[in-house]
């Protein structure tokens, strides 16, 4: 890669294009690396078999929550494209080109699948929900002796005086 000018720059506008082109290949490059660093280093599986493992969880659609399942379709497009030979980095802009096309959210959210796919390779299964739901997260009302106490003093309120707010 050759350096030019500012006045070069100007005077061609596909420079631009060039480096862009040059430092994509060069990450595919370091990313292809590190993939062998870590499969010399640790057990991790090739995406033809976590591709049927992922297929297997799928038909458990209808007792995961919504965004596992979504989580495992986008590793089945993403394993479909690493199998086809597409490297990781081209296979998450591609999920991401799909997902969020046009929206400027399409670097973030392939760094994101790129991460999904990393951690669903080393561990095979999606990583722990750590938000919302009453499965994730315990609520006072669980508790024996809030729920008593609540009955209790909603019970000693005339009624039509109750309101969330008063609650």
């Amino acid at each position: 890669m050759e350096l030019t000018t500012d006045s070069d720059a100007g005077a061609n506008p596909d420079h631009l294009e060039d480096i862009n082109s040059e430092s994509e290949a060069e990450n595919e490059e370091w990313e292809d690396e590190l993939t062998t660093t870590l499969m010399s280093c640790t057990d991790i599986h090739d995406w033809g078999t976590l591709c049927d493992q992922i297929k297997d969880d799928l038909k458990k659609h209808k007792t995961l929550p919504l965004s596992q399942v979504n989580q495992l379709m986008i590793l089945l497009h993403f394993a479909t494209l690493r199998l086809k030979g597409s490297s990781c980095i081209t296979a998450s802009m591609e999920i991401a080109r799909l997902w969020y096309d046009g929206k400027g959210m399409g670097a973030w959210f392939s760094h994101c699948v790129r991460a999904l796919a990393c951690h669903y390779q080393v561990f095979e299964q999606l990583p722990k929900e750590k938000r919302g739901s009453s499965r994730n997260s315990p609520s006072f009302l669980d508790d024996e002796s809030v729920q008593t106490h609540c009955h209790t003093w909603l019970s000693s309120l005339p009624s039509g005086q109750v309101t969330p707010r008063t609650f």
